[in-house]
């Protein structure tokens, strides 16, 4: 995600996005946008799992993969609109997600109020067609050398019990 060039989210690819919508013919710029935007979401259409490494940044997921989420989760590229609604596109993946978070914000402060990265991309799992995921936590990775070892050996054993079971 860091490498792949990722074209802004604005003007033609906008354009493209609400003349794709309205049925409405594209302009040459908006159709060359609108390819590559196709060609990014190929990329999930192939995948058998979908595997993200999020760390939490301020409550939430990396801008990049922000923007690579809202780049192809577009009509015809990762889901349809049908009489019952949205239907995802991406049918028999998996999705695996490895979540690192640099504190442990306490038995006071719980978790369902601050996990922004497992909770996002379950939701956008389902709007895609994926119903389930499977993550793994590494937490409190900025905590004193011992507990932070501690913790991301669990992780790893949680990762690889489910490496065991996952299978494309």
């Amino acid at each position: 995600m860091w490498t792949t060039d990722l074209l802004p989210f604005d003007g033609p690819a906008l354009e493209a996005k609400y003349a794709d919508l309205q049925g409405v013919q594209m302009s040459d710029e908006q159709q060359a946008v609108w390819k590559q935007i196709h060609a990014l979401g190929a990329r999930f259409h192939r995948a058998d799992v979908i595997l993200f490494s999020v760390p939490m940044w301020n409550f939430g997921v990396p801008y990049r993969l922000k923007h690579l989420i809202d780049s192809v989760s577009q009509r015809g590229v990762l889901f349809e609109f049908d009489a019952q609604g949205m239907r995802g596109l991406l049918k028999g993946k998996n999705v695996v997600v490895f979540a690192s978070r640099g504190v442990a914000l306490g038995e006071d402060f719980p978790t369902e109020a601050y996990d922004h990265q497992v909770a996002y991309l379950k939701t956008w799992a389902r709007m895609v067609g994926i119903p389930t995921i499977d993550a793994v936590l590494s937490e409190a990775t900025l905590a004193d050398p011992a507990t932070a070892e501690a913790n991301f050996t669990a992780a790893l054993a949680d990762a690889s019990k489910l490496a065991a079971a996952v299978q494309p």
